[in-house]
């Protein structure tokens, strides 16, 4: 019979004519529409061979869809063409056709090919027949299949069994065979591998540890013509043939002598998006019916369905759906399991980059001190809400700028105030697992009595709950525990703000980095509950040892119970008393002000400058007054001390010059101040002074032109300025810069020793400054540098030099005794200058009185408050903005 071979005409019916002398047409593997005109050119119509038992597997890649399905049969059919559904027509004969277990697609598709072939003969003979015999497709049994296409058949070791890679060994055998990739010289090549053979459970593995390593491992032995592949469910896969990138195809033997790494072996990689496993033919649920195509628009050659798949398959609307999908898994994920560390981090530079490009672009010479002071404002604002919104460390970050705020603009201070209150507290439910992995598993109730549901205290990383211990339920105990996203936190918090601190760095040139590997430290060691109950304990052995009787009587520190304390948990004594936060209740309750700022500012003077382990946040939630419980003289106050996660250890060479520094301070030895700043890496001696709440007043009235700069003589009680409010700021940062320029020297502990005298400072303001806190200071600081003089003359292999007025290498007790006698006379003079300073400040308190009475006006007659007033004046003639004292009040 005569077989025309005929190039598709077009849709419109041109070219058609040589088409009108055949009976019938035949299409195999044809893959488009013909119009029905074309159809009924031909007196008994077209038909098609289809390589599947129809309605099963309709479109373009049935053999392949069924060898990766792992079928066991399939079969040829032939149908009538339908003019709008694919593979829709009318089934005129079917033969079955069993699927071996080995066989490839090539092979297949010949058999079934040639099966087509005879079946086509014999319909074509009995048509009549045929066709009276035929039979509509069942469309409730209809699944359909997908063209598929390289990434198909490539390898995902992380995901795919050995049989689900021989499955796509023998579905794409001939077209795409199926491929990984290999490292060779650093760089990932393809590997398609050629041969494959599946292996049987009972055959030895090469080597017996195959499973301790990945998935992917090549193995090989000499004299054996296969490599072998360890899968994902420990099953093994044998490889024979490999062709490489580039490269001709090789066997076993060239293949592992020119690209296996003998030495340390190689593994075939899974590189870019894993292909998934092929998913299972569609079958319609009971009872549905497919809905049919608008006859309308299927004559105009519009095929809703193709259409819509076809906008649906678009490579960007898949993009997009993955990467929607990617996003909101992300989210996902980062907000169940990593505690939303990501996106507060993403909101952080957010926030920080529109306040570094806020001041970048309106920070302008031009603009009047309104202006600027809305531009202080936002900036605030934005960085509490960062704040809030973040929790966690964020809260003490923003604590530690309204702390620093003394040499900042005002609305710094004003807004991130705010951050001081409470913070939200979580249920037991959250806090119980922490507890629990702390102690091997015990329960809340295995280890306490009783324990609150609600925290009776929250900060930014932790919460108290009071409890009951089981070992001793008469005793009431604190519990801290840390909060359960804390730990998951901490690391990006700490990237944020090393990013941040180096982004502020390089927009605004202020050099801030030296900084923050201490703050990253101190924070990580506050989050050590074990480390805080030890420096708990060495704070109270430190009063015991050191501290003379009165000191030691008036400050108690918490005991802690270590059987109930851990990393993560801390369990104190509880102590019942008021907090420093309500000056107005303590004065309520008949407790002196005077004798509590005693026994504070001594506990933390004796703690710089004496025992050298500082309390590094002595604000007023962490100080308690109670009742003495041994008193026998009626109002007795005791300071109970809390918190001790973040502590500073002195050293003994920093400690001395800090004692030093006041003594030149006190005596106005401006020539060893400037020697001991400069040291330390601070030019500006008169900056540091102010910054350390140590400048000394001008006692009386001071002529205006007397020792002052030009820019001392400007008029700031009105507000007036040589100088603009913009120009001034810059003034003020470019010293800022100058003074840290050279932060290398800078003692780390000097940061968190001048927190602690500003936080110890506005403690005794809040009581109305009942004591002279700088003449307490400089008697711990005389007694500490008399203490170290004493040790470094009595030490092994130390002397006194009087040639060079310092301790050196001792050569006889006569040197000795000389030390001793320096370290004394060091002593008296600096209690001499602390006693001619209070003189001063009672002459200067009796002229007050008198200027007072003449006058009207009110004066102040302590020193911190003069030494305040003194400090205003100097910041506000740099700064170009008025100062709220208040914002010193850390």
């Amino acid at each position: 019979m005569p077989i025309r071979a005929w190039i598709t005409p077009g849709l419109d019916g041109e070219g058609t004519g040589n088409v009108k002398p055949f009976d019938i047409g035949v299409v195999a593997s044809f893959g488009r529409f013909l119009p029905e005109s074309i159809i009924n050119m031909h007196p008994k119509g077209i038909i098609n061979l289809h390589p599947s038992l129809l309605p099963n597997y309709r479109g373009p890649s049935p053999i392949q869809t069924a060898i990766l399905n792992g079928d066991t049969s399939s079969g040829i059919t032939i149908q009538e063409l339908h003019p709008r559904i694919f593979d829709g027509g009318r089934i005129l004969a079917q033969v079955p056709y069993k699927i071996s277990p080995n066989i490839k697609f090539n092979e297949m598709a010949s058999d079934l090919a040639a099966i087509g072939g005879d079946l086509l003969i014999k319909v074509l003979k009995n048509l009549d027949y045929v066709r009276e015999n035929s039979k509509e497709q069942d469309l409730m049994k209809e699944t359909s299949t997908h063209s598929f296409n390289k990434r198909d058949s490539q390898i995902s070791w992380e995901t795919m069994t050995a049989e689900d890679i021989y499955k796509r060994h023998r579905a794409f055998y001939t077209k795409e065979p199926v491929y990984t990739f290999l490292r060779i010289k650093n760089k990932n090549h393809m590997v398609q591998l050629m041969e494959l053979t599946k292996v049987d459970p009972s055959v030895p593995p090469l080597y017996l540890n195959y499973l301790d390593s990945p998935p992917g491992t090549i193995f090989f032995k000499r004299k054996v013509p296969y490599i072998e592949l360890h899968c994902i469910d420990g099953s093994r896969i044998h490889a024979t043939r490999f062709k490489v990138s580039g490269k001709a195809e090789r066997d076993t033997f060239q293949f592992n002598a020119g690209y296996r790494d003998k030495k340390k072996g190689s593994r075939f990689l899974s590189v870019g998006s894993c292909t998934k496993r092929p998913s299972p033919a569609f079958v319609y649920p009971e009872g549905y019916v497919k809905p049919v195509i608008n006859e309308r628009w299927a004559e105009k050659g519009l095929d809703l369905g193709s259409k819509g798949m076809g906008i649906l398959r678009h490579r960007w609307v898949k993009r997009a759906s993955m990467g929607t999908a990617v996003v909101l898994s992300g989210y996902v994920y980062d907000k169940e399991v990593q505690a939303s560390s990501v996106w507060r981090t993403l909101r952080t530079f957010i926030d920080v980059g529109i306040i570094c490009l806020d001041y970048k672009i309106n920070f302008r010479s031009e603009k009047d001190i309104d202006t600027l002071d809305k531009i202080h404002r936002r900036a605030a604002r934005r960085l509490l809400r960062c704040c809030q919104e973040n929790g966690g460390l964020f809260i003490k970050f923003g604590q530690s700028i309204a702390v620093q705020s003394s040499l900042l603009p005002p609305p710094f201070r004003k807004e991130l105030s705010v951050l001081y209150d409470n913070a939200p507290s979580v249920s037991v439910d959250k806090i119980a697992p922490a507890i629990e992995s702390s102690f091997g598993g015990k329960r809340i109730g295995e280890l306490f009595e009783e324990f609150s549901e609600e925290a009776v205290a929250s900060a930014s990383v932790a919460q108290v709950h009071v409890a009951r211990l089981k070992k001793d339920p008469s005793r009431k105990v604190a519990v801290k525990v840390q909060k359960p996203e804390i730990r998951l936190q901490i690391d990006w918090d700490l990237f944020t703000f090393r990013t941040c601190a180096r982004i502020i760095q390089y927009a605004f040139g202020i050099p801030i980095m030296w900084s923050v590997k201490e703050v990253e430290l101190r924070l990580r060691e506050e989050l050590d509950f074990e480390r805080e109950a030890n420096n708990s304990e060495l704070a109270q052995k430190d009063l015991d040892t050191l501290a003379d009787g009165w000191l030691k009587r008036g400050v108690y520190i918490p005991r802690v119970f270590w059987e109930a304390t851990s990393k993560q948990v801390l369990t104190t004594e509880w102590i019942d008393g008021t907090s420093l936060v309500d000056p107005k209740q303590l004065l309520d309750e008949k407790w002196s002000g005077r004798e509590i700022m005693q026994r504070m500012v001594s506990l933390f003077a004796f703690q710089i400058f004496v025992s050298g382990n500082v309390h590094g946040d002595p604000h007023p939630g962490n100080i308690l007054v109670r009742q003495h419980p041994q008193s026998k003289f009626g109002r007795e106050p005791q300071l109970v001390l809390l918190d001790h996660g973040l502590y500073v250890r002195e050293t003994p060479a920093f400690r001395k010059q800090y004692a030093e520094f006041w003594r030149a301070a006190v005596i106005g030895d401006k020539k060893q101040m400037k020697s001991i700043a400069q040291s330390w890496g601070m030019p500006d001696a008169g900056m540091f002074s102010t910054m350390v709440s140590l400048k000394p007043p001008q006692l009386g009235l001071r002529k205006k032109d007397e020792g002052n700069s030009e820019a001392d003589q400007t008029d700031v009680s009105n507000g007036s300025r040589s100088l603009g409010s913009y120009d001034r700021q810059m003034e003020i940062k470019k010293r800022a810069i100058t003074a840290l320029r050279d932060s290398s020297n800078l003692p780390p502990e000097l940061v968190f020793v001048v927190r602690n005298t500003n936080i110890v400072r506005a403690n005794n303001q809040s009581l109305g400054i009942p004591v002279n806190r700088i003449k307490i200071l400089g008697q711990y600081a005389a007694l500490g540098l008399r203490r170290i003089l004493i040790e470094e003359a009595w030490s092994s292999g130390r002397r006194y030099s009087a040639e060079k007025g310092v301790v050196v290498g001792r050569v006889s007790l006569v040197n000795r005794v000389l030390g001793v006698v320096a370290g004394e006379w060091s002593y008296v003079t600096f209690r001499l200058a602390l006693w001619a300073a209070g003189v001063g400040m009672a002459l200067y308190g009796l002229w007050g009185r008198v200027l007072s009475a003449v006058t009207g006006k009110p004066y102040s007659s302590d020193l911190d408050s003069v030494m305040g007033d003194a400090m205003r004046q100097a910041l506000e003639k740099r700064l170009g903005y008025r100062i709220d004292m208040s914002l010193f009040n850390a």
